[in-house]
């Protein structure tokens, strides 16, 4: 396709938006609104037959939308106006002697015609159409020309591109009460877009494509959506949107159950740099593919999503989003409710960016891992009351689980009231951090009220190291085994000064932390580790691990049911330096520390509760 001048594309855009807010008004009159520039064409069903020998007024109606357009352009040529309108009565086809070679309907010519408008009835309990019958494409737009479609269906088309429409270097409005349906072709099954503007506010349904089953854009092509993209069909990607290198806004719109087969973005796929789509109150839901249920975005395409709901998407990867390769979005006061994939219930994120402030991840599940979130390489930020709640992972053989957040790659920070909680799994309930390539920076906010049926009620760390800031809080969280808090093994843990474990439960071994396997734990300023309870461990309970206690942190009131109220440790040693104070903790066996193979050492801290040791463990050391 050759290619087309900007400053034409502007122009058109210009256009389209001073003309577009006149069309919509039902019971508008046409010779009222556009004088003598009005050409009536009949069909199938029509009340007064069409023929193309008559002058195409309403009594004398034309059989073709092109007969009409060749009067136009000769009208036109004569003399220049603004807005002609072809008025459609009834199922408008075309015999294969009048099919041009493009389409069944062409509009091409730059200058050629002033803004079109192929128009149906007000009456919404009538349908008027313009059905190419499987023989080509529906309507073929080039050369700068503007057109809309009011109260009309556009069906039949069958096309490598742009089955419904093709638009090259125009602008294509699809108006209220209009539908572009059922239509099938390779690249854009109801319309294809090529360095030209698509305006939509009726529907894009039922329309079928190997790539962009509703509507395919690429180059400098720029969608507005405000209506409906349902119900479409892509055998690989893109099921209701694809934009290829284009910009994309949707505001109030709705992109609901269409489908990518086997590929990326049921509802929309984006790719490249210069892929840009704003998303300002819409609902995408039920919508299903093998990546990004809802939307997939790749190769630094960036997503804004603003008051929006995604509900109800489904995938294998990513249920409601899926990012890859240094793709960008940015979630504000919005939902990503019930949707489900294999790994990343909510969203998926591959070596990209997701940043989350006043929105909420809820109820979302996993069959394997991240019920809510899945972070597989780049950055993970919650901020400004972010809230990752309800969600569940059904993984149960390990590594797996995470039933809000699985992070196995790249930077996870939460922050300015950001909230995990209330969620399900059988290990990392909240979060799930695997492996050294992670870095979780936890400076504020809350874990709470999380369930594992194993190990780390609110979080499960493998291999990774974790700082707990100083406005960081974990409570009410519980496991069925260990770590009603944390259940951490190998690297190292640091709790800042005003981090707080609290409230946390184990069925087994440590109510607050558990830290196994050459593992050393850090408890600063006046940390917190309170009113835990568990078997063994109530506060603490370490293996192989070594403990520092420092400045006025405080282990107090936490409850083992046997052994090790405050602290319980095997094979390490517990440092408690200056203010630091060991109190108010109960168990049967050593209330303060419970000591197999392990010794505590005071310097300068308090231990106001009983030491209790087994075997080997050394006395109390004061340096």
């Amino acid at each position: 396709m050759k290619p087309k001048n900007c400053n034409l594309l502007m122009k058109i855009y210009i256009l389209s938006f001073i003309i577009t807010p006149n069309l919509f008004a039902n019971g508008i009159l046409e010779r009222s609104a556009y004088s003598d520039h009005v050409w009536f064409v009949s069909g199938e069903g029509a009340a007064v037959a069409g023929d193309n020998q008559n002058p195409g007024t309403a009594d004398k109606p034309l059989a073709s939308v092109q007969q009409a357009l060749t009067l136009i352009r000769a009208a036109y040529a004569s003399e220049k106006f603004d807005t002609a309108v072809v008025r459609i009565d009834g199922k408008v086809s075309s015999t294969e002697n009048e099919f041009q070679v493009l389409g069944m309907i062409t509009i091409q010519g730059e200058g050629a015609y002033p803004a079109i408008i192929l128009r149906g009835s007000s009456d919404t309990r009538r349908i008027d159409i313009l059905d190419a019958g499987g023989s080509g494409r529906v309507l073929y737009i080039e050369d700068g020309n503007n057109v809309t479609i009011e109260n009309l269906t556009l069906t039949g088309g069958r096309a490598n591109t742009g089955a419904g429409v093709y638009v090259s270097a125009s602008s294509f409005t699809v108006g209220r009460n209009s539908f572009v349906q059922d239509n099938e072709g390779g690249l854009g099954g109801g319309v294809c877009v090529d360095e030209g503007i698509l305006i939509i506010h009726g529907s894009i349904t039922g329309n079928k494509a190997e790539n962009g089953g509703g509507a395919a854009l690429h180059g400098k092509a720029v969608a507005e959506i405000f209506g409906t993209i349902s119900g479409n069909y892509a055998a690989a990607s893109g099921g209701g949107v694809l934009l290829d290198g284009a910009q994309g806004k949707i505001t109030g719109g709705t992109i609901i159950g269409n489908t990518a087969y086997r590929g990326s973005g049921g509802g929309i796929f984006l790719q490249k740099k210069e892929a840009v789509l704003v998303i300002n109150r819409a609902d995408i839901s039920g919508n299903k593919a093998e990546s990004g249920g809802g939307i997939f975005a790749t190769a630094e395409a960036d997503v804004r999503i603003n008051s929006c709901v995604m509900r109800n998407n489904d995938a294998m990867a990513g249920g409601a989003i899926s990012m890859l390769y240094n793709a960008s979005v940015a979630l504000f006061d919005s939902k990503i409710i019930g949707n489900s994939a294999r790994n990343g219930g909510g969203i998926l994120i591959g070596a990209s960016s997701l940043s989350m402030s006043d929105s909420e991840i809820r109820d979302n599940e996993a069959g394997g891992s991240g019920g809510g979130v899945y972070l597989s390489g780049g950055t993970f930020t919650m901020s400004s009351n972010a809230l990752v709640s309800s969600n569940r992972s059904s993984a149960s053989d390990y590594p797996g689980g995470g039933g809000g957040i699985y992070a196995v790659n790249g930077i996870f920070t939460m922050k300015d009231n950001a909230a995990v909680r209330s969620n399900y799994a059988v290990r990392g309930a909240g979060i799930y951090l695997n492996r050294e390539n992670i870095i979780f920076n936890f400076e504020s906010g809350v874990v709470e009220d999380c369930e594992a049926s194993r190990h780390g009620g609110g979080i499960y760390a493998d291999n990774t190291s974790v700082n707990i800031g100083k406005k960081a809080v974990i409570q009410n969280n519980s496991a069925a085994s260990s770590g009603g808090g944390i259940y951490i093994m190998r690297n190292t843990v640091t709790f800042e000064e005003g981090a707080l474990i609290r409230g946390d439960t184990a069925g087994l071994n440590s109510g607050g932390l558990f830290a196994a396997d050459k593992i050393e734990i850090n408890i600063n300023g006046n940390a917190v580790i309170r009113g835990n309870t568990a078997e063994n461990g109530g506060g603490i309970l370490l293996v192989n691990a070594d403990l520092v206690i420092s400045g006025d942190a405080v282990i107090a009131d936490n409850t083992a049911v046997s052994s090790g109220g405050g602290i319980n440790i095997t094979d390490g040693n517990v440092y408690i330096n200056t203010n630091a104070r060991i109190e108010g903790n109960k168990a049967k066996d050593g209330s303060g520390l419970f000591l197999i193979n392990a010794g505590y050492h005071l310097q300068g801290g308090n231990l106001a509760d009983d030491v209790y040791k087994r075997r080997d463990s050394p006395g109390e050391s004061q340096d």
